[in-house]
């Protein structure tokens, strides 16, 4: 009797348990939930195809993609191949500190030391020269302005250009180590990022500056270290330290969001996309977390490539919609650096370039 009265229980709870599961899969989120989950674990190691190698004589520093070409930035020289591996051509320089740097209007050639930059198009003619009063640390391109920070006599700077050349703005610091910097020509204002060590505390700002150099606002913070800044309009800007996401207005905060080991971020229209830790998140810009998904693999990097989100570690690339994980490669080889190229990877090595179909 005791036995049939234990399995009569058993049968109960088993039977409610079922009316619980079905319940919760009959929600057709949920069920998606299940498919993605079930997916995470089905994806295999060769949904990508290699199309193409190119095998490359010495390092290769950087490579950028024009017009189904791949440029590769090698110390002192650029050079050209088609999607086949031939070599188009070949241009060198006798800089003693060369610093190259890609953009979407052209290539930027610099001599750090001399401050001189050269201004090429993507067949390898000098479009233009610019000259810079001090040593330079980095080139940005934004829209049609170049912007150069500049080391000129134990202080650092910023100067921006126009593609002619024109200057347009440019801003000295005393004191002060710039670690980020952004520009928008629709609002007409550049914002930097600084450090300052006082009494062994470490200070990091906020500084919007006019064209004109008038200090619009600013943001300060005690132990913690602004490395991004981007213009969302012409009072809001999103920043990243290396313990928090902000949200500013104006120099007040908004929303903040609370990160460790941030690795990189990028910020479009609507949404922040950002990747700490073992996590890849899209924040709206409300603060809002629109997606989330915790790595299994250590990812240091990502692009947005042809609707798919692309994260990439030392010798693995994962792609994703959404929070889907959609292909998973692993290769031989250290990557250096992903790029996309008319819907295709194109995976720089040390000394070797692969072009990936995905």
């Amino acid at each position: 009797m005791e036995k049939n009265n234990k399995y009569s229980i058993f049968i109960k709870a088993f039977a409610v348990l079922l009316v619980l599961i079905i319940l919760f899969f009959s929600k057709e989120e949920n069920q998606e939930k299940l498919i993605e989950l079930m997916n995470l674990d089905s994806i295999t190691s060769d949904e990508l195809h290699i199309i193409n190698s190119i095998s490359v004589d010495g390092n290769v520093d950087d490579i950028a993609y024009y017009d189904d070409h791949i440029i590769m930035c090698q110390y002192n020289k650029l050079v050209k191949y088609n999607r086949e591996g031939n070599k188009e051509w070949e241009k060198e320089f006798n800089f003693n500190d060369p610093y190259v740097i890609f953009g979407d209007m052209g290539i930027y050639v610099s001599d750090n030391n001399l401050g001189d930059i050269y201004y090429l198009s993507s067949e390898g003619d000098t479009i233009g020269r610019f000259k810079s009063e001090g040593k330079i640390k980095s080139i940005k391109e934004s829209g049609e302005y170049i912007l150069i920070h500049l080391e000129d006599n134990d202080n650092e700077g910023i100067e921006i250009l126009d593609t002619n050349g024109k200057l347009v703005a440019s801003k000295i610091l005393e004191e002060k180590y710039i670690l980020n910097y952004c520009f928008s020509s629709e609002i007409n204002r550049y914002a930097i990022s600084t450090l300052k060590l006082e009494n062994k505390n470490i200070e990091s700002g906020i500084y919007v500056y006019s064209l004109n150099g008038d200090l619009i606002w600013d943001f300060q913070l005690e132990e913690e270290l602004i490395m991004y800044v981007d213009f969302i309009n012409d009072k809001e800007l999103v920043a990243m330290s290396d313990k928090v996401l902000y949200y500013i207005n104006y120099g007040d905060i908004v929303w903040q969001k609370s990160i460790s080991s941030p690795k990189d971020i990028y910020v479009d229209e609507k949404s922040i996309h950002i990747l700490y830790d073992n996590t890849y998140e899209v924040v709206s810009m409300d603060g809002a977390t629109k997606e989330s998904l915790i790595l299994k693999d250590e990812c240091n990097h990502f692009i947005l490539a042809n609707g798919y989100t692309i994260l990439y570690g030392e010798r693995n690339v994962m792609g994703l919609k959404g929070t889907k994980k959609m292909f998973k490669y692993g290769f031989d080889e250290t990557i250096i650096k992903i790029i996309e190229g008319n819907k295709h990877l194109i995976v720089l090595h040390e000394n070797r370039v692969d072009i990936v179909s995905f």
